[in-house]
């Protein structure tokens, strides 16, 4: 039998106000909540754009200096040899397979050096072998002179550079002379490549590494001058060349290559030169040195990119959220229609207070595991990792003496200290090995993008905090802020201990285990240093003393 009370319409008005005016709130968090999501969409999409162009400059750098070694190979070639022939260069070159393991090198030849003495011996000898309309050009007087004997494959395209004096062109000369003074692989500027038709003329470019007298002493830029007999150079066609080693990768980002100065005379490669179209999501630059020359590698993400790289759930997101803020207003009206039968039942409303009481206690508890486990399902290396940090983190509080309420924020913080990581992508978290510079920074950026997320949800404790300052140190060389001393709260000081001693003791795709005894040295030897002394001291007792042990991965 239902009780009633005195005066339910007035009390049924003011519950229905009441929740108009959170329905309105509602209505509001979920606006705001919609333009962070997708600005967090967007920031997680550039995140993902860096790693991917930082890939891409990888793969052109490693690519060019194989293209350096394959040179070098050839100088060898004539090092052992007393003599190499024609046919002894076309079975090196042969034997590289070069069109299908090293798309994009026009050729692979041999330059001579010469001066005006030995040019018409040089001119007959090579005539001799059958060439019969050899010459070198362009013609002209000058105090030296090269002459591309060697280049292969020997088709109609490479035929065109036969005889030509690439040190005569003031572009070629430069980098030939600085090969010559400098003993190393040097690369020109952007140049028209003799072997171009008028048809589909592409940017050129060449590298040379410059061949010595057997035998002489090359300490200085004189003794290298004095020795040298020509170059083993590679002529580029830029587009063939980049394509051949990015391939279909750079579908839906747009890259331009500019040699030394971001300018369109200066322009060696477009990835789509035929889209007029510069609308573009991010675009970023970055600088490669090859074969001393400066290359600025600018990369543009197209629209089309967001939609082959999705990178978080932003629509289940908004609806999980549209979903709460409906449950939340029902719950706001059912809540507030049961007032009007608070008056008479004061004893009844008390025990209902406190099982509401435990069963927010509760929801938290279970919102904030949930939270924790969604931010490890995305790295399977660190799966309990944040459980064990709180579990750690109590302990230790524990074992200080802290009060029971401050005990309980700290292992909240310590369940969700590395939210941030769902901000980052999936793969970098778990990539083996060692970590760009640009990685590194990437996963540096996560304290902060963890205390974005709930620096705005009114804990009780400061939550937040724990987030953003557990990589802080005593000293000041913790990140992101370089905070000391009594500038980090008292909560993200222990879990910063415990985190350096679960992650120290667990495995990682980077590295196995270190084990528990190397990170309770760790932290001893960082006592009054990088961590404080009372929590590294309550730390130790607990482990030594037997008073606490990681639970294993179930």
């Amino acid at each position: 039998m239902t009780k009633t009370y005195s005066n339910p319409h007035i009390s049924l008005k003011n519950a229905l106000v009441v929740t108009l005016i959170i329905t309105a709130l509602a209505i509001i968090a979920v606006v705001s909540l919609w333009g962070f999501l997708k600005t967090e969409e967007r920031d997680n999409l550039e995140h993902h754009f860096l790693a991917d162009i930082a890939e891409e400059e990888t793969k052109i750098d490693e690519r060019m200096l194989a293209y350096s070694q394959i040179l070098k190979g050839g100088r060898g070639l004539f090092q052992v040899s007393q003599n190499v022939t024609r046919d002894e260069w076309h079975n090196y070159v042969s034997g590289l397979n070069l069109s299908d393991d090293y798309p994009g090198i026009q050729g692979v030849g041999y330059a001579a050096l010469l001066r005006p003495s030995e040019l018409k011996d040089h001119e007959r000898e090579i005539r001799k072998k059958g060439f019969d309309n050899y010459r070198i050009w362009p013609e002209g007087k000058r105090n030296l002179y090269s002459s591309i004997v060697y280049l292969e494959p020997f088709d109609w395209r490479n035929r065109r550079a036969f005889g030509y004096d690439m040190f005569s062109e003031p572009t070629r000369h430069e980098a030939m002379a600085r090969a010559r003074d400098t003993g190393e692989a040097s690369l020109t500027g952007k140049v028209l490549l003799v072997q171009e038709t008028d048809e589909k003329a592409q940017a050129g470019t060449l590298l040379y590494v410059p061949m010595y007298r057997k035998g002489a002493v090359i300490e200085s830029v004189q003794s290298r001058r004095d020795a040298l007999i020509g170059w083993i150079y590679s002529p580029y066609r830029m587009d063939n060349l980049i394509n051949g080693i990015l391939g279909k990768e750079t579908k839906n980002i747009r890259l331009h290559i500019y040699d030394s100065e971001k300018k369109p005379d200066n322009l060696l490669y477009d990835s789509n030169p035929n889209n007029e179209d510069m609308r573009m999501l991010f675009e970023h630059t970055l600088n490669l040195e090859v074969g001393g020359r400066h290359w600025i590698l600018s990369f543009m993400a197209l629209p089309s990119y967001a939609d082959e790289n999705p990178v978080g759930p932003f629509y289940s997101q908004m609806i999980g959220i549209i979903l709460i803020a409906l449950l939340l207003i029902t719950l706001a009206w059912n809540v507030l229609r049961t007032q009007h039968t608070a008056e008479g039942i004061a004893q009844e409303l008390t025990s209902e207070l406190k099982n509401n009481k435990d069963r927010v206690d509760s929801a938290l508890n279970g919102t904030i595991d949930a939270v924790s486990r969604m931010v490890e399902a995305r790295d399977p290396y660190t799966a309990g990792h944040q459980a064990r940090v709180a579990a750690l983190a109590e302990a230790i509080a524990g074992e200080m003496g802290l009060d029971d309420n401050e005990i309980k924020g700290i292992r909240i913080g310590a369940l969700i200290h590395d939210l941030g990581k769902t901000q980052l992508p999936a793969e970098l978290l778990s990539k083996p090995g060692r970590l760009s510079e640009i990685e590194f920074d990437l996963i540096k950026s996560h304290p902060s993008a963890g205390y974005n997320i709930l620096k705005d949800i009114d804990f009780p404790w400061p939550i937040a905090a724990i987030a953003y300052q557990h990589h802080e140190r005593e000293d000041g060389s913790g990140y992101p802020q370089g905070l000391n001393g009594d500038e980090i709260c008292i909560g993200a000081k222990i879990v910063g201990v415990a985190d350096v001693v679960e992650a120290m003791s667990s495995s990682r795709p980077y590295r196995p285990g270190l084990g528990l005894d190397a990170a309770l040295e760790e932290i001893e030897a960082g006592s009054g240093i990088k961590y404080e002394e009372k929590i590294v001291s309550a730390c130790l007792k607990l482990f030594r003393k037997g008073m606490f042990s990681f639970e294993p991965d179930k």
